[in-house]
């Protein structure tokens, strides 16, 4: 569907010019389909840039089941840092903190100190206009939602006219 096209997409475009990948995935469960396709997304990505599997609710996995389950995402990801951790439970959390700190890269900043953010202005309005549906709409709207600016343009008197796109998810027929 449209929403979920919408998304892929950023989430691809969003993987340019990155430092470091963190991928969460839930490892009470065997991988997904959506897991695999994940993976092979990050895989040409990985290559350039290091990659940290992280796998949640460990706790949840049984100790049986640990090793066969950890090998399966650990093959998905290739040559990935793999951290074990519960969120739940605040297990791991530290370390993986520590992992993600050791695997980033220093470098300059991007921007000048005094600048209050990164985003552009297209940006921060898709944000303000996602936020105002769902304040406005509360349960009606899923937060199956995503927002596309079609035309930002700024007036003489310091105004802006803004056209945008709003994707609903809608919920499946059964």
């Amino acid at each position: 569907h449209k929403l979920g096209d919408f998304l892929n997409e950023e989430a691809k475009e969003a993987l340019d010019g990155v430092d470091l990948i963190l991928w969460l995935v839930d490892a009470s469960t065997p991988p997904t389909e959506e897991d695999a396709n994940i993976a092979s997304l990050l895989a040409e990505v990985a290559l350039r840039t290091p990659l940290v599997l992280a796998l949640n609710k460990m706790d949840m996995v049984s100790a049986d089941d640990e090793s066969a389950r950890v090998d399966e995402f650990v093959h998905m990801a290739g040559n990935a840092k793999v951290m074990k951790i519960s969120a739940a439970k605040r297990l791991g959390i530290g370390e993986l903190l520590e992992a993600l700190i050791q695997a980033s890269p220093q470098r300059e900043a991007d921007y000048p100190e005094e600048q209050i953010t990164d985003l552009y202005e297209k940006e921060i309005a898709a944000d303000l206009i996602r936020e105002a549906c769902l304040i406005q709409l509360r349960d009606e709207v899923p937060h199956g939602m995503a927002v596309r600016i079609d035309e930002f343009k700024e007036r003489e008197n310091g105004m802006a006219y803004i056209a945008a796109t709003i994707f609903v998810e809608r919920e499946s027929q059964k």
